[in-house]
């Protein structure tokens, strides 16, 4: 191995330089006083092994190719002159004293010298995300188009854009490091002999893992590939191997399954994701740079949003011949918006999102001049997720503005994440609906509400009662800690009483963690016969196969059910469960069917194939989608007889079954399934491990 001392005297440092391990990447800093090999006005650098270099007794060519590719990803990593790009002064290759023991083996090592950028590799970041707002988010997606059009203006490419190759300092500024290394494109394999389960690069796109011949135009696709998949790493919190899980068997993105992660981005940052998705699609698509750029000078306040006022004024313009009317707070001026809807005639819809706002009770305020005007709404949403200060002046007017309304038949309201809003306030605001009692619809969003209890759910169960027309009641309570079994009671005897009730959905998702869920649900159920649609969410939960049989027998009940949606992820049940449900389940006139039993530990291939065995009697059934990711018992699964089961179900057009991360299949076995299958108009069977 080179010594620290062999690399100062080939970089020309002079005794007094320091040079000291920074970090565990073998990066090093030096305070730099006279080196000849770097500009005079570096002052800290680090220096670094970058690379090996061997030479195959077989094959003496290769050693070329990958010396050659060695040379040119330097090259053009010094040819970049950008402040985005860590700048690189010099290397220097190493060769071994010795001659290896082994004639395949290192034969030289690669050390480079460059620009110090303190701070860490963005891969730690994605162990622990929780401390990136969308303000990091859109800095960092702001980075990332830069970085790509510096790449460009310098006509080089990158070939490994991927957290580990950038690095961030405290103030979220950003630096790309380290082009591509030979490891990829030194090895020449064609992509049909790549195995999905081989140890491949999460970013890097199928021609370069090949490593086939590649032209400039398939490097510049490669950099939008790495960077597209970064952002969705950074965005979604997804780890190296849950990237690898989104290609297909040609090592190709899998683009539905990709759309499917977009939807952790829209959770996790409410107020953006939608646009940032957006961006991750465009990189995918490779969308011009310029065009890409704008969308993200939307989201950061750059010139197209200057030029906001104007599509505000176009939009003021179209609102006598419009009903519906979203206003976004991040997008427009809420105080010239409402002037203009106040010279307009009235809409039937009204939507704002006041997502994020850190002066909630303020933009309240002013939203109270719309509703003076539009008292003839009909439907109206209003997102407050994570909005702050949420206090009792805030409270009021909010109040205000749910009263107002005198022909409100639609409401959603979304408080996700609103941990500090006292339970005192949610009664208030509860209270406020009361006067609505014709309303059909009701949307209600308190997810991560930690200080709602009993008390609480008691206030709104009594605002519920009131409304004996409603049809469609969408309530999400997963990971309100507070509630509990009593709270769980009452929720259900008035959902009972609901008689006009279409349309059911309720995550209790880490809530209620008692067994009184269920006897709940069975009184629900057998008071609404009317029910046609019907989702209930109750993960991480544990009960008896007797607390399951009461729910899966009130099922019985509901003539009138078309679709259903159960998710137990991460529960008990076991077999003998499953194949209760699937009994109830099959005496119904269903259409559509989602179970989702992921990881739950219990249940075994028996299970499994008891519940398509069940189903196969349903003539009706259009849709049915089946997830069993991570159940650890399903295995060896005998697929020529579930073949045989669904291929009964006459009518079924979509179908979707997940096995992921199950014991690896029989590759054969799943291909000749999916065959027999393939006559279906929408079908996916996902046996990723």
């Amino acid at each position: 191995m080179i010594t620290l001392e062999q690399l100062k005297e080939r970089f020309s440092f002079e005794d007094k330089v320091l040079i000291h391990k920074a970090d565990n990447e073998e990066l090093f800093k030096a305070t730099v006083l006279q080196p000849d090999a770097i500009p005079t006005n570096a002052r800290e650098v680090y220096i670094k092994k970058f690379s090996n270099v061997s030479l195959p007794s077989s094959n003496p060519i290769t050693f070329l190719q990958e010396y050659n590719i060695l040379m040119d990803a330097l090259l053009r990593w010094k040819s970049v002159n950008s402040d985005l790009v860590s700048k690189l002064f010099s290397y220097c290759i190493q060769p071994y004293a010795e001659q290896p023991p082994d004639a395949d083996d290192i034969i030289a090592e690669v050390f480079i010298i460059g620009e110090y950028f303190p701070g860490h590799i963005l891969s730690k970041d994605t162990e622990n995300l929780e401390q990136w707002d969308e303000e990091h988010l859109i800095k960092f997606t702001r980075f990332l188009i830069d970085v790509l059009k510096s790449l460009k203006k310098s006509n080089v490419t990158h070939g490994h854009i991927k957290p580990q190759n950038i690095h961030r300092n405290a103030n979220f500024e950003f630096k790309l490091t380290n082009f591509l290394q030979p490891k990829f494109a030194a090895k020449k394999v064609a992509p049909k002999r790549i195995s999905p389960s081989a140890r491949i690069d999460s970013h890097v796109s199928p021609r370069m893992i090949a490593g086939l011949e590649v032209s400039l135009k398939d490097r510049v696709s490669n950099d939008f590939h790495c960077a597209c998949l970064t952002l969705l790493q950074i965005a979604c919190k997804l780890h190296g191997t849950l990237l690898k899980s989104l290609r297909d068997k040609f090592l190709n993105i899998d683009r539905p399954k990709l759309v499917s992660q977009l939807g952790t981005v829209k959770a996790r940052f409410p107020r953006i994701g939608e646009q940032i998705s957006e961006i991750i699609l465009m990189l995918l698509d490779e969308h011009s740079l310029e065009e890409i750029s704008a969308k993200v000078d939307a989201l950061q306040g750059g010139s197209p949003t200057q030029e906001v006022p104007a599509q505000k004024w176009s939009l003021g313009t179209r609102l006598d011949s419009l009903n519906e009317l979203k206003i976004n707070l991040s997008e427009v001026d809420l105080e010239a918006v409402t002037q203009e809807i106040q010279r307009k005639g009235q809409l039937s819809k009204l939507a704002i999102d006041f997502a994020f706002s850190s002066q909630i009770g303020q933009d309240l305020q002013i939203s109270k001049k719309i509703f003076n005007h539009q008292q003839s709404v009909s439907q109206l949403e209003l997102s407050l997720d994570c909005c702050k200060p949420f206090d009792q002046p805030a409270c009021d007017s909010l109040c205000d503005v749910l009263i107002l309304p005198s022909k409100l038949r639609t409401i959603s309201l979304s408080f996700a994440l609103c941990v500090a809003i006292p339970e005192s306030r949610f009664e208030q605001i509860f209270r406020s609906l009361r006067s609505h009692t014709g309303l059909t619809k009701l949307d209600l969003n308190l997810v991560g509400c930690e200080n709602l209890t009993s008390n609480g759910i008691k206030s709104l169960c009594s605002v519920l009662s009131t409304f004996q027309h409603l049809a469609v009641l969408n309530l999400n309570l997963s990971r309100c800690f507070g509630l509990n079994d009593e709270a769980a009671e009452r929720l259900s005897e008035t959902i009972a009483n609901l008689r006009y009730l279409g349309i059911l959905r309720i995550d209790l998702s880490s809530s209620v963690k008692s067994r009184t869920f269920f006897s709940s649900m069975a009184r629900i159920l057998k008071g609404n016969s009317n029910l046609f649609n019907l989702k209930l969410s109750y993960t991480e939960s544990e009960f008896s196969e007797d607390d399951f049989k009461i729910f899966a027998t009130s099922l019985e009940n509901l003539n009138q059910l078309q679709s259903i949606h159960l998710d137990f992820t991460r529960s008990n049940l076991n077999d003998n469960s499953v194949i209760e449900l699937a009994s109830q389940l099959k005496g119904l006139n269903l259409s559509e069917i989602i179970l989702s039993f992921s990881r739950c530990e219990n249940l075994t291939t028996i299970g499994f194939v008891c519940i398509v065995n069940e189903l196969q009697v349903l003539s009706s059934i259009r849709a049915l989608a089946l997830e069993l990711d991570e159940c650890t018992q399903v295995q060896d699964i005998p697929y020529e007889a579930v073949t045989q089961y669904i291929t009964n179900l006459k009518n079924l057009k979509n179908l979707k079954i997940s096995l992921r991360g199950i014991a690896p299949p029989n590759t054969e076995h799943v291909r000749e399934f999916r065959n027999a299958l393939a006559y279906l108009a929408v079908l996916s069977i996902d046996v990723q491990q």
